[in-house]
């Protein structure tokens, strides 16, 4: 049957045409836009009704032609917003959900023209914009995880276009790429890694490369921990191309994969590291200088006594060595005349018993993979209460919801932060309210304070998350809520940070939603400093988990004012307690950890006020909030080897500030 006889369907819309063009078109091996059109105009729009063997046919032969796909997409796009639309989109998830051999079949047999305009669709998100306001990306995601999962099920020889497919595919969202596509998929069983693998190796160098930087880095930064040092070491092993070196590689939260990741190096590659190193350490950056000082030492144990003779006669290593020692910091000094002496095998005289320790794993490569990845289960300790968990209230708000919805109304208990994001990408796209998502933000991020690499992880996609929602259904307490999410982000994670600063500089926001996010800066930088308010809610959870003796958190001896147990007190007990111990203990807890990053809080807000802020209108109310933000953070600042310059510049900021009549007293 000729491709133009579909055109009947623009006569006739009969189940017995619809079934005879349907059935003629199926035995081609690809269908022209002359096909597929008349379908499109008469038949997608009556799917709904179709019998189920028509259904299906409809679907198989959308699933053998991308063009299909393509041409749905603009065709609903060009009836704009008539409700119509809606059967388009149905027809398309419909296809995406039970035909799992669609991206199979396209990249079976394509021209390297075709390919692109597949990848394009696919995954440059041509399909999933069409599809937002039906689908979440967590939905769309899981779909494209059945369609890959088929992918590696079926293929027998993989081509360099698998590869950049599966790239682009990742690309899409890092954060939930990685979970659905590495996690959900690739290190599920041993068939799939080595699918995986085979795909991997068609690739170039620097597919590979971004590969390993972008998406696998992250993933095994993540879940790598004591219970699967094995298999995250052998899957590091057994990658099909020489692991890059990366100067970064230092910044990367998880210890045990710096000793896979230099373990998977060559000794030649360990040494250029080194060297890579050494002018960033020799800088001082007070920001990383713990953890690059902890990767040279890691790379030090692991090179030979040849290999560190060599160094030791370097320039570059005699150059840190003066330079560092003239730091006023002390344990600047001591960090470099330790790892001098590492350096120079122990031959350097210097007695201190400073010393910088890391957990030391023994690597064997296992002969079969034990997959899936065992991961830490502590995290996943359901916490039965909340309302007995709370730190002083915020506008007597507490972590118990407060409206008078039953919480039958949503059964699923959220454990791990990447069902949260699911969550408000659901609340977000039924127009629904995020006032209970905020709260379990809250609870769940402070539950994960001893487990930041998680927070870390998720943290810019949260971040943005919150900081643009709006209360758009008046609800009290809705913006205290939302500050406190922030906040409770930025205590566990600071560094982050530098991405609120990104939302706040470069996204449309209101002026509520800006004045939150500084008003989140402020408040947790005053935590982080060791000041308590008492509208910042921080609720405490003890974990019962036997932790590393190197990786114990730190007490908390937070106050809870909860009522004490007083059943053992008799009525001839007197229990005395001076006022004086309780001044020395606030004492004791103010613990500095802003010090670190306090110029990543400071700078920035200084230098956007100095390059001009402009909100029209509401500008005068915004920067007089500005300038009391930072204000604030600057006060916390103290005492910081940068003090001298952040006043200065502050001085600069709280004169242009005169000068506009803000007020800045």
């Amino acid at each position: 049957m000729a491709g133009s006889n579909s055109a009947v369907l623009n006569e006739k819309r009969d189940i017995d045409t619809i079934a005879d063009v349907l059935l003629q078109l199926s035995k081609k091996k690809q269908c022209s836009s002359s096909d597929i059109l008349p379908i499109i105009r008469n038949v997608v729009p009556i799917y709904p009704s179709l019998p189920s063997n028509l259904k299906l046919l409809m679907r198989k032969l959308c699933s053998s032609n991308y063009i299909f796909v393509s041409l749905v997409i603009e065709y609903a796009k060009e009836l704009g917003k008539n409700r119509e639309v809606l059967l388009f989109h149905k027809f398309l998830i419909d296809v995406l959900k039970h035909e799992k051999d669609c991206l199979y079949n396209y990249l079976s047999d394509c021209t390297r023209s075709d390919f692109q305009f597949i990848k394009v669709m696919l995954f440059g998100s041509k399909l999933y914009n069409a599809l937002s306001g039906a689908l979440s990306i967590v939905e769309y995601l899981e779909f494209m995880q059945m369609q890959w999962e088929f992918v590696f099920r079926e293929t027998k020889q993989y081509e360099k276009q698998h590869f950049e497919m599966f790239l682009s595919c990742l690309q899409l969202n890092i954060p939930y790429g990685i979970d659905s596509f590495i996690e959900g998929i690739v290190t599920r069983n041993e068939f799939a890694w080595n699918a995986f693998i085979k795909m991997v190796s068609k690739g170039t160098i620097v597919q590979q490369r971004r590969l390993f930087n972008n998406h696998l880095v992250p993933f095994f930064n993540k879940v790598t921990c004591l219970n699967n040092t094995d298999v995250i070491y052998t899957l590091l092993a057994g990658l099909p191309f020489d692991v890059p070196v990366i100067a970064g590689s230092f910044r990367w939260d998880n210890v045990y994969l710096k000793l896979f990741y230099l373990r998977a190096l060559s000794e030649a590659k360990r040494v250029q590291l080194f060297r890579e190193l050494l002018p960033i350490f020799e800088q001082i950056d007070l920001f990383v200088d713990d953890v690059l000082s902890e990767m040279l030492v890691l790379i030090l144990d692991s090179i030979s006594t040849d290999s560190k003779q060599e160094l030791s006669h370097d320039a570059v290593s005699l150059n840190f060595v003066t330079k560092r020692l003239h730091s006023e910091d002390s344990l600047v000094r001591e960090r470099t005349m330790f790892i001098a002496k590492k350096l120079t095998n122990n031959q350097l005289e210097y007695q201190s018993e400073f010393t910088i320790e890391y957990p030391h794993v023994e690597m064997k490569r296992l002969p079969k993979l034990e997959l899936p990845i065992r991961r830490e289960t502590s995290t996943a300790l359901k916490v039965s209460s909340t309302g007995e968990e709370l730190a002083p209230k915020f506008n007597f708000i507490s972590l118990q919801d407060s409206d008078n919805e039953s919480d039958d109304d949503d059964p699923r208990d959220i454990l791990f932060l990447k069902d949260l994001m699911f969550e408000f990408q659901e609340v977000i796209k039924n127009d629904g309210s995020e006032l209970k998502l905020l709260k379990e933000t809250v609870k769940l991020v402070r539950q994960k304070k001893d487990f930041p690499a998680e927070v870390s992880f998720y943290s810019k996609e949260l971040l943005k998350t919150i900081a643009s929602i709006s209360n758009n259904f008046d609800e009290p307490s809705f913006e205290e809520w939302k500050a406190n999410a922030l906040v409770s982000i930025l205590v566990v994670c600071p560094e982050k940070v530098e991405n609120l600063y990104q939302i706040l500089f470069n996204n449309e926001l209101s002026l509520q939603q800006r004045m939150v996010i500084l008003t989140s800066a402020a408040l947790a930088a005053r935590e982080l400093r060791g000041m308590d308010d008492e509208f910042v809610i921080k609720p405490q959870y003890d974990f019962p988990t036997n932790r590393l003796p190197w990786d114990k958190p730190l007490t908390n001896t937070q106050p809870t004012n909860k009522i004490q147990d007083i059943s053992g007190i008799t009525e001839t007990q007197v229990t005395w307690k001076s006022k004086r111990m309780e001044i020395d203990n606030k004492r004791k807890q103010q613990q500095n950890n802003f010090r670190k990053f306090a110029p990543r809080f400071f700078y920035p807000l200084a230098h956007a006020w100095l390059n001009g802020i402009n909100l029209g209108t509401f500008d005068r109310l915004f920067k007089t909030h500005f300038v009391s933000m930072l204000k604030i953070i600057l006060t916390c600042a103290s005492p910081h080897y940068e003090l001298e310059e952040m006043q200065a510049l502050m001085q600069e900021v709280l004169s242009d500030a005169t000068n506009q009549n803000i007020p800045v007293n």
